[in-house]
């Protein structure tokens, strides 16, 4: 028997979510923050000119790459004898957390937001990254942004500029 689905739409803002869509913009700043960091990172550990460490690292459309290249840069500046100091090994630490948290936020702001025909005031997102042909319905009360926003906070706090 084939699961009954309901009728929705696919929502172009979320006027009646705004707690959610308070969190949502909250976890881009946070965001925004974090890439920075990574740049500002970048830029000391290669000690090449602003402009060139802007166009270097800014070429890299993603969160992903530009942590694999301040990893690459990393690995071969933290480094005595040919072993990786403490602080490089800290460092793939973050940058590995960083990188799964970036899947979390991914769906948050790149899947769809939609509400049920008959029940407009209740919202939900659209994942579309699973096997599912249609993707699936997931009601949405709350974002993780507290969450994520501790985790980065706390693994943050040590490398700050």
């Amino acid at each position: 028997m084939a699961k009954k689905r309901h009728p929705f739409i696919i929502r172009l803002d979320l006027g009646n979510a705004p707690e959610i869509a308070t969190e949502l913009g909250h976890m881009c700043v946070a965001w925004a923050a974090m890439e920075f960091r990574i740049f500002a990172l970048f830029s000391l550990i290669t000690k090449i000119p602003m402009a060139l460490a802007r166009a270097t690292f800014y070429s890299h459309y993603n969160a992903r790459n530009r942590i694999n290249l301040l990893l690459a840069v990393a690995r071969m500046i933290l480094q005595a004898n040919g072993q990786p100091l403490p602080e490089m090994t800290e460092l793939e630490k973050l940058l590995t957390k960083i990188s799964k948290t970036a899947n979390a936020r991914n769906k948050y702001l790149h899947d769809p937001w939609g509400a049920w025909t008959k029940k407009p005031t209740a919202v939900f997102q659209m994942r579309l990254g699973g096997r599912d042909l249609t993707g699936k319905g997931i009601p949405i009360q709350k974002t993780n942004y507290s969450i994520l926003q501790i985790k980065f906070r706390r693994n943050t706090d040590n490398y700050t500029t």
